[in-house]
């Protein structure tokens, strides 16, 4: 790593001058059929490059790369398209509106945070509904909330 001070820069080169790569994540279930995602987004892609405003900036089409990772929610796929500069963040505004419409219409739900609450043999309903409260509580709060200032049932 080299660390240059900004005073010290004479001369700057942008490599992306001709063409940006955007990368977009979208979150769905574990259960999700990815080969009909990918399809689906193969499909915008071609539709996006016949748009009438949008379709000229294209260089490459928007298209699935696949699962970047998954985690307890769900599954990461990674997408991209490339474009000419300045042109990607209206391209990627479009990208997420069309993307909407077609998990919509195919029946495909975005990944949800989900809370499984066991509750033990034996448990009155008292607290059983106690304990129902205080994990819907914690579901509600937003990712990175401290849970130890959720306030415990009484």
């Amino acid at each position: 790593m080299h660390t240059i001070p900004y005073g010290e820069i004479s001369r700057l080169t942008n490599d992306s001058r001709d063409w940006v790569i955007m990368k977009l994540r979208f979150q769905v279930p574990h259960d999700i059929d990815i080969n009909k995602v990918k399809k689906l987004f193969k499909k915008l892609g071609q539709e996006l490059l016949a748009h009438p405003e949008l379709g000229e900036d294209f260089i490459q089409p928007f298209k699935s790369q696949g699962v970047l990772e998954v985690d307890e929610i769900g599954m990461v796929i990674r997408d991209k398209f490339m474009c000419k500069p300045g042109k990607q963040f209206i391209i990627r505004k479009e990208i997420y509106v069309q993307v909407k419409r077609i998990f919509e219409e195919n029946g495909i739900e975005f990944a949800k945070r989900r809370v499984e609450v066991q509750i033990p043999e034996g448990t009155s309903q008292e607290q059983a509904d106690a304990i129902t409260a205080a994990a819907t509580e914690l579901a509600d709060k937003p990712l990175g909330a401290d849970p130890a200032a959720a306030k415990a049932p009484t």
